[in-house]
């Protein structure tokens, strides 16, 4: 994640999300964003202008909401920012947590902090016992393309294992065809790209069961892995996503040839966003 993406991640899209997790390069680049932004203020206009005050007050909620976010990140509770109170040695205590890498299992303890999980497992003791698609992923790439192809290439790990159970690859699959359809949307990917993934997916399908409810709770793991990358990739979203990626392998209009392309990730998440609005989706 680079300094951009870090502030905007930070101060828009996850202003005051506890929950989940960040990754050393989120927080530390908005660490330095929020001590450059406080430096120059305070050169510019001193240390008790009010401007100052104002600016700590703003980035407060998100230096809290990142710092417990790197925090499950390493496997540890966001409450031990609580050490902020202890004089010099509790700052330097956090500091050390801060700069430590990803953790496996932190996916898996930030999910069971994260309630949303909780709501879409079918029982208790499938929440406490099972692991899901979400837990074996870790956040390792940072792509030009954005967060499709962060993902793309993240699944690519995972799927490499021995031990995942069907419904988490069904999972996969799932969510693999759902950042193709953003690749394929930006122009990364090309038709042919799009229909190799289709046809991956429709072979899990055949490999792992095709019982409706079977599907539906492998979706939803899908759908938990794609939010906890970013919030607006919704069902609703995805839907329309994919569904008008099938829409171009049917009518074979190959997004690359349009003028402008290839498009941000940005740029397709907007385009979505607004198709829905205007038409009440």
């Amino acid at each position: 994640m680079n300094f951009t993406t870090a502030v905007k991640t930070c101060l828009v899209q996850k202003y005051a999300t506890f929950e989940g997790t960040a990754s050393r390069s989120e927080f530390w680049w908005f660490f330095l964003a929020t001590w450059i932004f406080s430096l120059v203020l305070s050169y510019l206009a001193g240390n008790v202008h009010p401007a100052c005050t104002i600016l700590n007050l703003a980035v407060l909620i998100p230096s809290l909401a990142v710092g417990a976010r790197r925090l499950h990140d390493i496997g540890k509770s966001g409450w031990l920012q609580l050490l902020y109170l202890i004089p010099i040695i509790g700052s330097l205590i956090l500091m050390i947590f801060f700069a430590l890498p990803t953790k496996k299992v932190s996916r898996s303890r930030s999910q069971i902090w994260n309630n949303t999980s909780a709501n879409l497992s079918n029982s208790s003791s499938e929440r406490s016992n099972d692991f899901r698609l979400v837990h074996y992923v870790v956040k390792s790439h940072h792509l030009q393309c954005g967060i499709f192809g962060n993902i793309s290439d993240d699944l690519g790990d995972v799927i490499k294992r021995d031990d995942l159970s069907p419904m988490v690859k069904m999972a996969y699959a799932y969510a693999r065809r759902s950042v193709a359809a953003g690749l394929l949307y930006q122009g990364v990917f090309s038709l042919d790209d799009f229909r190799h993934v289709c046809d991956v997916f429709k072979a899990y399908q055949i490999d792992t069961g095709h019982s409706i409810e079977f599907q539906e709770r492998a979706n939803e793991q899908a759908l938990e892995l794609l939010a906890e990358y970013d919030s607006r990739l919704d069902k609703k979203t995805i839907v329309l996503l994919v569904g008008g990626a099938h829409d171009l392998l049917k009518t074979n209009s190959d997004p690359r040839l349009l003028p402008g392309a290839p498009f941000s990730y940005e740029y397709v998440i907007n385009f979505f966003k607004n198709y829905a609005a205007k038409n009440n989706i």
